[in-house]
């Protein structure tokens, strides 16, 4: 009993992690998300089909257009795990690899806020780190991002890095520019750590330390170069987000997903900020250089795109809990507040049990309720597959953005895909002024369809956009197109001249 007292907090990073793991249990969403098209990556690169690292390839529209594969090699991970296990084995391989990191920031928030203040804001993150919950390379970059995080944090403890730190961080470098571009927060964090030390003094490292800082952070570049696209791969974060001339949701700002679609997270970002802000700055001096910047980077980066609510909280939530112990040891000195062992845990469980009604509920977003819950691929989905293969129905198609993946993963290359969800890999005047246009425009749809001699459209039914819209209704007007199938997921039309 007197283990269990004294080992509570880690009650509550396991019910932390259980509901993680419940957030994590999103039946898989083929026609929705990015990951048949990672899989159609393995298994492209495993048939020899190198051109995928270079070249858009899935396309029929723009099939020489450049793009740099920074992500490849997750590829081949789920390739495999979905051809040795199945697709489900994906999902379970994302939750481990998230399941670690989960691991590894509690362990921060630990090393920083002890365990009352570690018990709570791991609760608490659990609802900005399940925006991210698709499977996805950023997965196992999160993992060597907190990774990173947490080495730096014993070497500021240590005053020491050794050998085989390096090595392995190296190593580390060496997957990451394969798998995410999140790679450029390794040779972020690592500059920023040699620099705040060296040129600051604060945090105060000794010499060697510093050298070695140094050398890594020159070395995580160079073997950053070790990727199919050289420097290209190199610099591709730097420019990444540029204007595609399409809107994507995870790369909107929070103020513009709640103005736009009512999303609920700035309500929930904006109180833990000011919060978290406040605390900062009445224990400004507590903190170092380092600290300092990563917080309101971290600050930064979480209001400019939803994709960066994981990376806000790796870098804002464990400061925080250190700045919150100091404001703690300050108000318990003075004797003006005390805080027993059975307060922290009654606390702390009040927290746990009210973010775990409000997500199982739904009430946060509708989608964590947990009749959306499952393992594996969500049920229907493959329905239009089947039935496009029985009535061996003709190329080239007309698809939208959001389906791309999916018929990649399972058409490609029977049925080179007119766009698919990278939009990187296209360019805003063919996003513009012909994907987006010819479903506003009955018209351009005409010349487009003539251009492409276009014998089928493969819709998936699911598509809010505005231009999505306006196509759905006039091609039901259309006298020369005849829709064949419908299912919850997908619609299908081909031309009436054509014999099916």
């Amino acid at each position: 009993m007197n283990t269990l007292r004294q080992n509570w907090h880690w009650i509550f990073f396991l019910a932390s992690l259980v509901l993680y793991i419940y957030l994590l249990s999103t039946p898989i969403m083929l026609t929705a998300v990015d990951l048949g098209r990672h899989i159609a990556n393995g298994r492209e690169l495993l048939l020899g089909n190198y051109q995928i690292l270079f070249e858009n390839h899935y396309s029929f529209t723009m099939p020489r257009s450049n793009f740099v594969n920074h992500h490849w090699f997750f590829g081949v991970i789920v390739y495999v795990l979905d051809q040795t296990f199945g697709l489900a084995s994906t999902q379970i391989f994302n939750m481990a690899v998230l399941s670690i990191s989960f691991f590894l920031f509690f362990k921060l928030l630990m090393k920083n806020g002890g365990k009352t203040i570690s018990s709570i804001l791991a609760i608490i993150a659990i609802i900005f780190l399940s925006v991210r919950t698709e499977i996805r390379p950023e997965s196992i970059g999160f993992l060597f991002l907190l990774h990173s995080l947490w080495q730096i944090s014993k070497i500021t403890q240590q005053n020491k890095i050794n050998k085989t730190l390096i090595a392995l961080l190296i190593i580390q470098q060496l997957f990451w520019v394969n798998i995410h571009i999140s790679f450029i927060f390794g040779i972020f964090l690592f500059f920023l750590f040699y620099g705040c030390s060296s040129f600051l003094s604060n945090p105060t490292l000794n010499n060697k330390t510093k050298s070695r800082l140094l050398f890594l952070a020159i070395t995580l570049i160079l073997v950053s170069l070790i990727n199919p696209n050289f420097v290209r791969g190199l610099v591709a974060p730097l420019n990444i987000f540029t204007d595609y001339g399409y809107s994507i949701v995870e790369n909107q700002t929070l103020l513009f997903l709640w103005r736009v679609i009512s999303h609920p997270i700035l309500a929930l970002y904006l109180p833990f900020a000011i919060f978290a802000t406040l605390a900062f700055i009445y224990n400004f001096k507590k903190t170092n250089w380092y600290e300092r910047v990563i917080f309101f980077v971290g600050l930064a980066l979480g209001f400019l795109a939803l994709r960066n609510l994981p990376i806000f909280a790796a870098f804002v939530f464990p400061i925080t809990a250190k700045t919150l112990k100091e404001s703690l040891e300050k108000l318990t000195k003075s004797n003006s507040f005390s805080f027993s062992k059975n307060t922290a845990i009654l606390v702390s469980a009040q927290v746990y049990l009210l973010i775990t009604v409000l997500v199982v509920t739904g009430t946060l977003h509708p989608s964590h309720h947990w009749r959306h819950r499952g393992i594996g691929q969500i049920a229907g989905e493959t329905k239009a597959i089947e039935f496009l293969q029985d009535q061996q129905l003709s190329a080239p198609i007309f698809n939208n953005y959001d389906i791309g993946s999916y018929l990649i993963y399972y058409l490609y290359p029977k049925m080179p895909v007119f766009v698919d969800n990278r939009p990187e890999a296209y360019n805003s005047d063919f996003l513009q002024k012909i994907y987006i246009k010819m479903q506003e425009d009955p018209q351009v749809w005409e010349q487009v369809v003539d251009q492409y001699q276009i014998e089928t459209v493969i819709f998936g039914v699911n598509d809010i956009t505005p231009w999505a819209q306006q196509f759905l209704y006039f091609i039901e007007q259309e006298a020369n197109w005849e829709k064949i199938y419908l299912d919850q997921f997908i619609s299908i039309w081909v031309k009436k001249a054509f014999d099916y």
